[in-house]
């Protein structure tokens, strides 16, 4: 609805400065390290709390837009962390296989 605004937030707040250092922080913080199944989904809701963040800023015109990112991009770690979980949990407890389309065991398997 508002694509002029929406390139002025991403100029003025770009992910790789506003966003992914917080992401990064964020895992660090949740003891969540590359080498773990869970990084990927932690990192991409991160990424997902930040694109949300920047249309809704430049939607609403907010002046506060850094601490808006900071605090989604919590948010939503903190619910993958939660996801992941559950679904290894709801596995374990049901006896299902948990299965990962995009892990590498999974290539040209479906």
């Amino acid at each position: 609805m508002f694509p002029d605004r929406v390139d002025e937030y991403t100029n003025r707040y770009p992910f790789e400065e506003y966003a992914e250092r917080y992401i990064k922080r964020e895992l660090y913080i949740h003891e969540i390290f590359s080498t773990q199944d869970r990084y990927a989904d932690c990192f991409d809701a991160g990424m997902l709390a930040y694109m949300y963040s920047i249309h809704r800023c430049a939607a609403m015109q907010y002046d506060y837009a850094a601490a808006y990112i900071k605090k989604m991009i919590r948010i939503y770690v903190i619910c993958a962390v939660v996801v992941y979980s559950d679904t290894k949990n709801l596995c374990q407890m049901n006896d299902f296989r948990e299965i990962r389309l995009d892990a590498e065991t999974s290539i040209d398997r479906f």
